[in-house]
């Protein structure tokens, strides 16, 4: 198994400079809120349901997926050692080896987000299709976002410190 040149010589934010990859966490947790906040505002005006959903949507599912992405990442790690298997050379830190499964952090901010645009469609002003289509939209690029944050180290490593 060879691994691609980019974990072997670029050094992880997360492992070099752990505050300021919190305060990036920090800028998408309360950047997605901001940004549901002003969907909610647009697309469903006086919405005090989809206001709320909205404001929650992408927070919310950027810590679900922090969470499942760096558990499961622990978890295959694990699963790794009890059978045995060593690390590749350049897999020496916990970012490297979390960098490889940042699309964990995809598919939370697509379903939250889709799921709160059909409600925003339903309650609000601009048409079904139209609201859950952006609601949609916002939810892939938010995934993507966060994916492209955690495939290039700059997300924080939860530590137990």
């Amino acid at each position: 198994m060879t691994m691609a040149p980019e974990y072997q010589t670029k050094s992880m934010l997360a492992d070099t400079r752990p505050g300021l990859a919190t305060l990036i966490a920090l800028g998408v947790f309360f950047g997605g809120g901001a940004l549901g906040e002003g969907l909610s505002l647009w697309l469903a005006p006086g919405s005090g349901v989809v206001a709320m959903l909205s404001f929650l949507m992408l927070p919310g599912a950027f810590m679900l997926s922090m969470v499942a992405w760096q558990g499961f990442t622990l978890f295959i790690g694990l699963l790794h050692y009890l059978r045995g298997l060593r690390r590749p050379p350049g897999m020496s830190s916990p970012a490297r080896a979390l960098a490889r499964k940042a699309w964990l952090l995809v598919p939370l901010p697509i379903v939250f987000a889709t799921f709160v645009g059909i409600v925003a469609g339903i309650l609000g002003v601009n048409g079904f299709f139209t609201t859950a289509t952006i609601y949609l939209a916002t939810g892939i690029a938010f995934g993507l976002c966060c994916y492209w944050l955690g495939r290039a180290g700059l997300l924080p490593i939860f530590d137990d410190q």
